[in-house]
């Protein structure tokens, strides 16, 4: 039985995810409590890419079929773990920042209140915009008038709105942290750079996959466009190399600074200014 080229394509990401799974759950595991965000929505990436991919192996395609509901919000949820991934990456990097800058143990807590809220706001507004998509596209397929069909396009390009936003916010976010980590000294600065710019490169390919998905959601009459009935080329390049070399890029990430966890400890500063006082005179005779 001859396989067609988006069975051939669905192969060759099972494959290429299967293998990532485990590489990105060594590596969440190498770096600690404080990357469980960002390896979290990786592997939650991973998997629903590898569920996909054997459901549509299973199920078979027609190329000149309409593009199913199902199909359609499952391609619109796809982009949630990758914009909530590089937002838990980036907040693994915070942390270590402010380990290494907080003037004491209490300006660090006040800061990790601060980048929580920004986590909790960062997952607000992506559950937001990912909703008026589902919503838009839902109520889309059922129009009856062409106001209603007007109003449910608003509402599914809002949505896509809102995410492109906040991939802008996230890739500020980077520069800024990038800027921060310049600031450091010694293995830390080494390790978190490597760290940053990888996580900077994901971001890269997440918002070329951000531009596509835009375009598609205000043109989504052309079948050319869509993820299910278009062209090989679209999602080659769209589907699967934006979304994989993205989670590739933070795997590669955490691999070139695994020890983090162990050197970010040796310059943290809430470390050395607000240990009890007999830690602190064992430290300097020690010394």
């Amino acid at each position: 039985m001859a396989f067609s080229n988006s069975s051939i394509l669905a192969v060759v990401e099972l494959i290429c995810y299967a293998v990532l799974i485990p590489f990105s759950l060594y590596v969440g595991f190498r770096h600690g409590k404080k990357a469980i965000l960002g390896y979290l929505y990786l592997n939650i990436l991973c998997t629903l890419r590898v569920v996909a991919d054997i459901i549509q192996l299973a199920s078979g395609t027609n190329p000149n079929a309409k593009p199913s509901l199902a199909a359609t919000i499952v391609s619109s949820v796809g982009l949630s773990p990758l914009l909530l991934g590089l937002a838990g990456f980036l907040h693994e990097i915070h942390i270590y920042v402010v380990m290494a800058t907080a003037s004491s143990r209490t300006s660090f807590k006040k800061a990790n209140r601060w980048m929580w809220f920004a986590q909790f706001q960062i997952h607000g507004t992506c559950v937001v915009g990912v909703i008026l998509v589902i919503i838009g596209t839902v109520e889309l397929y059922s129009a009856s008038s062409t106001s209603q069909l007007h109003t449910d396009d608003s509402l599914r390009s809002a949505g896509a709105v809102i995410l492109v936003v906040l991939w802008g916010l996230l890739l500020n976010y980077a520069i800024y942290l990038l800027r921060r980590c310049r600031q450091l000294e010694g293995q830390l600065v080494r390790g978190l750079s490597d760290y940053i710019y990888w996580t900077q490169i994901a971001a890269v390919f997440i918002g070329v996959k951000m531009v596509y998905v835009v375009v598609y959601t205000f043109d989504h009459n052309d079948a050319s466009l869509s993820p299910v009935t278009g062209s090989f080329a679209i999602k080659v390049i769209f589907t699967f190399l934006t979304s994989f070399l993205a989670a590739l890029s933070f795997t590669i990430g955490g691999w070139r600074s695994l020890h983090i966890a162990v050197a970010a400890p040796k310059f943290a500063v809430v470390d050395r200014y607000d240990a009890p006082h007999e830690v602190r005179t064992v430290q300097m005779n020690r010394k």
